[in-house]
């Protein structure tokens, strides 16, 4: 089963180059962060979006400020669908019956604000999934990793605020997903941010 998750900034300023990169790289299951304008029009655009791209399933969660939704895109059935709240984007819980048995699915997007308002949304996020045992969380994390090994230096002003606090780079997020998957020794973690 091929995973996708995929920012497409302010609902893909150039759709078309959005729906080919969909085409080429041929997910079985897609998320979308930034679906700005999906639900517009009685969900033209994400309608539209599931019809090119060939996803016979979809869903979109309407994002608690701005227009930055969440949708998914799904080739198999989506048995269990719940909008995650209170975000300040957006998330959205799938649960799907695969070769694999059964697997949940959240895709979200979390607030740019600021690391301690992200470690509430990334712990809802986290309890949302305890129920099930096959999980898999995918989005824009808007979030940093240890392993990236960035230096405060690099960022401008306005990152600054985003990923550091008393001029220390920030890493709870990803150290909570991380610390959260560890739990599940038997399951195979992957990470990419």
């Amino acid at each position: 089963m091929k995973l996708m998750t995929y920012n497409i900034l302010d609902g893909g300023h150039d759709f078309d180059a959005v729906l080919e990169t969909i085409k080429t790289e041929k997910p079985d299951f897609l998320t979308i962060n930034e679906a700005n304008g999906f639900d517009e029009n009685n969900n033209q655009k994400l309608k539209e979006f599931a019809e090119r791209t060939g996803f016979s399933h979809f869903h979109l969660a309407l994002s608690g400020e701005d227009d930055y939704h969440v949708a998914v895109f799904s080739k198999l059935p989506l048995r269990e669908i719940r909008k995650i709240t209170p975000l300040a984007r957006a998330g959205i819980l799938v649960v799907i019956d695969s070769d694999f048995g059964e697997i949940c699915l959240l895709g979200t997007h979390l607030t740019p604000y600021g690391e301690d308002l992200r470690m509430a949304e990334i712990n809802l996020l986290i309890s949302a999934q305890t129920p099930y045992a096959n999980k898999i969380l995918m989005g824009d994390m808007n979030s940093l990793a240890k392993s990236e090994q960035y230096s405060v230096k690099v960022f401008s002003e306005k990152q600054a605020t985003k990923f550091v606090n008393d001029n220390q780079i920030r890493y709870d997020v990803t150290e909570r997903i991380l610390s959260s998957a560890s739990r599940y020794p038997s399951s195979r973690t992957l990470v990419r941010l």
